[in-house]
């Protein structure tokens, strides 16, 4: 069996061939946690009505990917905020505001009304939540 290298955001990772697309089977948090800023505590944020809770000091894609690893690390993000593909909106007041996902840190509260259609979070979300 060979190994082959995926690309995570900045980083790369290895794994066996045994995969469903680009996807490997069996990945979860644990394969990634160095990607993550160190955190002490998870903070709650509301992600299209539904309560979440993320790492604190993290960007919001960042903690995209601690909700659904596998989607997020294989989705078709560049990670520099020049694909725009992790554009979410959140509320301010009564307006929207649009923002890129990999440019903006998550803050307790934070109200994510609605998300591009590139950001996947029910796929393999459910045992990270």
């Amino acid at each position: 069996m060979s190994d082959d290298i995926a690309w995570i955001g900045p980083l790369s990772v290895t794994f066996s061939s045994t995969i469903r697309g680009r996807i490997p089977c069996d990945m979860n948090i644990d394969d990634i946690k160095d990607v993550f800023r160190p955190y002490n505590r998870l903070i709650d944020i509301e992600i299209c009505g539904e309560a979440r809770s993320v790492p604190e000091n993290n960007s919001l894609l960042r903690c995209f990917q601690f909700l659904a690893v596998e989607s997020i690390s294989y989705g078709d993000f560049c990670w520099n905020g020049e694909c725009l593909n992790c554009q979410v909106w959140l509320a301010s007041g009564e307006r929207e505001k649009a923002v890129i996902a990999c440019r903006t840190d998550v803050e307790p509260g934070m109200n994510i009304l609605r998300m591009s259609e590139y950001i996947d979070l029910e796929s393999d979300a459910p045992e990270n939540t």
